[in-house]
C-alpha cells in the first residue's frame, strides 16, 4: 500500500518524469542526483525490510540464503507476478510463501519451488507482461469500467457563445 501511495502522490510523478526524460526533468529544475539518491534510500530501506520478513519465514536467515540460485526463484515468481507493478510482486512473494508451505507440509515433494518456477518462466513467454496483466485483462473482460485512464473531466458547455462571457467581464 505504501508503494501504490508513493507511485501516485508528487514522488510518484518525478520518478516518472525522470524514467521518460532525464534531461527535461534537469531543464526544469529537478535534482537529479537528490532524486536518485532518495530512490537509493527507500530501494534500500525496502530490501532491509523484505530481508527481515524474509527471515520470520525462514526462522533464521543466513548467506546460504542468498546465494544465486536459492535466490533465483524468488526473482522468477516477481517477474511471473509481473514486476512492473505492485500487485505483480505481491502476487510472486504470495506464490513464493505458498509454495514454501505447500512443500512443509508434503516434504516428498522436494523441490517443488524449483519445478513450479520452471513452468512459469516458460509461461513468460506467452505473457510477458505477468499474471498481474493478464488478471487486470480478465477483470476489464467482466467489468467494462475499469480503466488505466484517469477520469476526465466533462467538457464545458457554452450556452450563448464567448460573447456573453466578453460582455458580463466588461
Amino acid at each position: 500500500m505504501l508503494v501504490m501511495w508513493m507511485r501516485r502522490g508528487q514522488f510518484g510523478r518525478r520518478l516518472s518524469a525522470m524514467r521518460d526524460s532525464q534531461v527535461a526533468c534537469a531543464t526544469l529544475g529537478m535534482s537529479l542526483a537528490r532524486t536518485k539518491l532518495m530512490v537509493f534510500m527507500l530501494s534500500a530501506a525496502m530490501a532491509g525490510l523484505a530481508g527481515a520478513l524474509y527471515g520470520g519465514l525462514k526462522g533464521s536467515a543466513g548467506p546460504i540464503d542468498f546465494q544465486m540460485f536459492q535466490s533465483l526463484p524468488i526473482l522468477l515468481l516477481a517477474v511471473l507476478g509481473g514486476i512492473t507493478t505492485a500487485s505483480g510482486a505481491l502476487i510472486g512473494g504470495l506464490a513464493f510463501s505458498f509454495l514454501n508451505v505447500l512443500q512443509a507440509h508434503f516434504p516428498s515433494i522436494a523441490g517443488l519451488t524449483f519445478v513450479f518456477t520452471g513452468l512459469g518462466a516458460i509461461s513468460i513467454l506467452r505473457n510477458p507482461n505477468g499474471l498481474s496483466f493478464l488478471i487486470s485483462q480478465r477483470l476489464r473482460h467482466f467489468f467494462p469500467g475499469l480503466s488505466d485512464q484517469p477520469a476526465t473531466l466533462p467538457e464545458p458547455v457554452f450556452e450563448e457563445g464567448v460573447e456573453r462571457v466578453a460582455a458580463s467581464a466588461g
